[in-house]
């Protein structure tokens, strides 16, 4: 399921919109009041739907859907004359003000669509994810979310999925372990 990211320069607005997601059902994932917020949030998951109302400098939402977009839905909550500047393909708006159901249903078929275009990984595969992400951690010195905020970035700049990804980790680790045993068997 895709988790929601709430973000205004606006107190008031991120509170409102948080009272009227949670009192539906819905489970924030976190709240934002910045655009180094948004991206460090972003880094943080690989299937978020982001409702943005307003903009911040240092986070268009046309930047941030081409650095994040395998992982990510933008429902853009502005007046008609900021949608208007702000219209690219794969940004959803909604006009300001809106009413709590016409935002509800927005964001009901955007996680929709997300959860059709992002399916869940298969426990095969979250293991696999997991452990490529171990062998950074122990190999390379990484954390855990640095090692995930790697495998996800390395995934998306090549157009692979992160399964993909781990998989060419796990063989670069098996194949450099190899030529480390061939080399031993040698060198007896």
């Amino acid at each position: 399921m895709p988790r929601i990211l709430i973000a205004s320069p606006s107190d008031r607005v991120r509170s409102q919109l948080s009272r009227i997601l949670t009192s539906s059902g819905f489970s924030i994932f976190r709240i934002c009041a910045s655009g180094s917020e948004i991206r460090r949030s972003l880094s943080e998951c690989d299937n978020t739907l982001l409702l943005m109302a307003g903009l911040f400098p240092d986070a268009p939402p046309e930047d941030l859907l081409s650095d994040f977009k395998h992982q990510l839905q933008i429902l853009l909550i502005a007046r008609p004359m900021i949608i208007a500047e702000h219209s690219c393909h794969g940004l959803f708006h909604l006009s300001y003000p809106c009413s709590g159901s016409t935002l509800i249903g927005a964001v009901e078929m955007l996680m929709q669509m997300q959860v059709m275009n992002h399916p869940q990984r298969t426990e095969p595969e979250r293991q696999l994810v997991e452990h490529a992400k171990s062998l950074l951690m122990t190999h390379h010195g990484m954390s855990e979310p640095e090692a995930h905020h790697h495998m996800q970035t390395y995934a998306m700049s090549h157009g692979l999925k992160m399964t993909d990804y781990a998989r060419q980790i796990l063989e670069h680790t098996a194949n450099a372990a190899q030529s480390l045993q061939e080399t031993d068997d040698i060198l007896r």
